[in-house]
């Protein structure tokens, strides 16, 4: 064993691996550093509306006032950090903007985590466009609230706030469950390459054996450090 570990090739792949191994840590590390968050997810359904020459026979009315397109919009706040987001960092409170055509019916909160959260909302019309305000609160990691809407209308909108610490309110990208993941598998994967070029190196001609290696563990980090970033790009 001792003159297995004292060969050069060996000390090669454990070199690299050690490598592998300290990016990993490294990443693991980065991802749990303090991040301010706040996102948002959006469902919206169509509920009425009237096509074709029908529009001439048929109408549409909410408290005996004609309406077009009226749909139900569901969008969720979230704290995604792992900081706590406080009242008084709201220098601009959170505002839902939609298109100056559109006409917010009814608005509400209909559910809060945890429930005595107490968010609360109003709707007015600013700089000719209905919006939705919410007024600032206490937003502790993983708090969220569901503001529904009655829109009529398109559905065209934009959310803004202005929060100590945070860029902007960003759209809720998909949970990537297998990123925890990624880096110990590319670790893994880069090991095997490694292990894999070892058994092959005894078939080649001895002049070309640690050239072999070596552009093994090139072309295994190489890819997968592009297989990783792609990845992030996509999730």
């Amino acid at each position: 064993m001792l003159t297995l570990l004292r060969d050069p090739v060996w000390q090669f792949v454990g070199a690299v691996i050690a490598f592998g191994a300290t990016v990993v840590a490294v990443t693991m590390t980065l991802r749990q550093r303090r991040q301010k968050r706040l996102t948002y997810s959006l469902r919206t359904y169509l509920l009425a509306t009237v096509h074709g020459d029908i529009k001439t026979r048929v109408s549409i009315l909410y408290d005996g006032n004609p309406v077009k397109d009226v749909r139900l919009v569901q969008i969720e706040f979230k704290n995604t950090g792992n900081v706590p987001i406080a009242t008084q960092d709201f220098e601009r409170p959170l505002r839902i903007a939609f298109n100056k055509k559109s006409r917010i019916l009814t608005a509400e909160i209909t559910e809060s985590i945890p429930s005595d959260l107490g968010p609360a909302i109003d709707t007015n019309w600013s700089k000719g466009v209905p919006e939705v305000v919410v007024e600032p609160l206490l937003l502790n990691p993983s708090d969220s609230f569901i503001v529904k809407l009655l829109l009529a209308g398109s559905v065209e909108y934009e959310v803004s706030a202005r929060i100590v610490g945070v860029g902007s309110v960003e759209i809720e990208r998909p949970r990537r469950r297998y990123e925890f993941f990624l880096p110990i598998y590319l670790l893994g994967s880069l090991t095997g390459a490694l292990l894999g070029a070892v058994a092959m190196r005894s078939l080649l001609p001895e002049n070309v054996r640690d050239k072999f290696l070596l552009a093994t563990a090139i072309v295994a980090l190489i890819y997968g450090s592009i297989s990783y970033f792609r990845s992030r790009r996509r999730h």
